[in-house]
């Protein structure tokens, strides 16, 4: 998803690219912060070691299905 700062955030005008912390927290509460003026945040960091879990799994599905696909 693409967004861009509201001005009492950032300074910053370009377009950033981001997850909605609303959905992170139903998947992965411990992930998402919520600041004093209660606004949320994603930990990006904390989603690194779960992305690239989920790849590993899509990669045995994939090597498994060619495999399937290259015997018939």
């Amino acid at each position: 998803m693409s967004f861009k700062w509201k001005d009492e955030f950032s300074e910053n005008k370009n377009k950033q690219y981001g997850l909605i912390a609303q959905e992170v927290e139903k998947i992965y509460p411990n992930l998402v912060y919520k600041d004093t003026n209660s606004n949320l945040t994603v930990n990006y960091m904390g989603l690194i070691p779960l992305m690239l879990y989920q790849m590993k799994k899509m990669n045995k599905i994939i090597q498994k299905l060619t495999e399937n696909n290259e015997l018939k």
